[in-house]
């Protein structure tokens, strides 16, 4: 790994930080940049963003259908920010690739061995070359590459740390939204797809099951005795947050790195965020971060992918 991977790639210290908040509840529904990353090759990760069920629902194929014969674009390269495994970016990644032309591909993700897969596969499907990002796609990156695509699918986009203020969670949203600004030199255009549905039924069947349930888990065990928590999905409309993380069974204490964590029984602690944001929150923060909504694609209402462009 070169000097620039290193310098992105996220150490056991962060992920002890991490616990340590999560713990305390200061900060929840932020792990998802640890549930992998201090394993470089954690199959878990590699076999579950793998599975085409797991990306790829008709609802989400349909909208991405449309998008790839109307978004009408051209640019020299592909940042796709988190590609996931090998049926992600042969079902989503290639024909946005196609679409728009791109002669450069650079994934972007802080599992080392998702990002090489992908530039390999790309390779071998369509002889378009590239090479890994590994970065923490919610935080600020060095790269700049103007008159690109910058890909934000899968909902991905949802998995920000938790928010109770809306205004504080779009605010969030808009930084986020600048930082990508500034890696494309403000010229160039953004893709982002995230889930706007609120069913709370549908939901709860889609999160709370214990497939789920062991990989959420999962994102903690190696750091905490997790045999006091059951796995538990909460909603909270009021700032379009769903949570997935542990609740805990009993009055208890766990310890953790010399110190030692009083929870209640019922207290329930976020590991990760799937935000269910209204397409105007979402075109709103972007607007304040200065792009332009170009068009909306959705074939049912629920899959929502947003084209916006930044010109200087």
């Amino acid at each position: 790994m070169n000097a620039s991977l290193r310098k992105h790639h996220q150490s056991d210290d962060d992920f002890t930080r991490a616990i340590q908040q999560w713990l305390a509840g200061e900060v929840t529904g932020h792990l998802g940049s640890h549930m992998y990353t201090s394993d470089i090759n954690d199959q878990r990760w590699v076999q579950g963003h793998s599975a085409p069920t797991y990306y790829f629902k008709a609802d989400e194929k349909a909208t991405l259908d449309l998008v790839v014969r109307d978004i009408n674009i051209d640019v020299d390269s592909l940042i796709d920010l988190g590609p996931g495994g090998e049926a992600s970016v042969l079902a989503k990644t290639l024909p946005l690739l196609n679409a728009v032309k791109a002669q450069e591909y650079l994934p972007v993700d802080l599992a080392p061995t998702l990002a090489r897969s992908a530039v390999k596969i790309v390779h071998k499907q369509s002889g378009v070359s590239g090479h890994p990002i590994i970065a923490d796609f919610f935080k600020p990156m060095s790269l700049r590459k103007p008159n690109s695509l910058l890909a934000f699918m899968g909902g991905t986009l949802a998995n920000i740390e938790t928010y109770a203020d809306k205004n504080l969670l779009q605010k969030r949203l808009t930084d986020i939204f600048s930082d990508y600004a500034k890696v494309i030199s403000y010229h160039g255009y953004m893709l982002v797809s995230f889930d706007a549905n609120t069913n709370i039924q549908e939901i709860m069947e889609c999160y709370n099951n214990a497939q789920l349930g062991r990989l959420i888990t999962s994102c903690v065990d190696k750091a905490v005795d997790t045999s006091g928590f059951d796995y538990d999905v909460v909603w909270t409309g009021n700032n379009y947050q769903l949570a997935t993380g542990l609740r805990s069974k009993r009055d208890q204490v766990v310890p953790f790195n010399g110190r030692q964590y009083s929870l209640e029984k019922g207290e329930f602690l976020p590991v990760l965020n799937s935000y269910r944001f209204p397409v105007e929150f979402v075109k709103e923060a972007a607007s304040l971060a200065g792009w332009q909504h170009r068009r909306t694609w959705s074939a049912t209402g629920r899959t929502q992918y947003l084209l916006f462009k930044l010109e200087p």
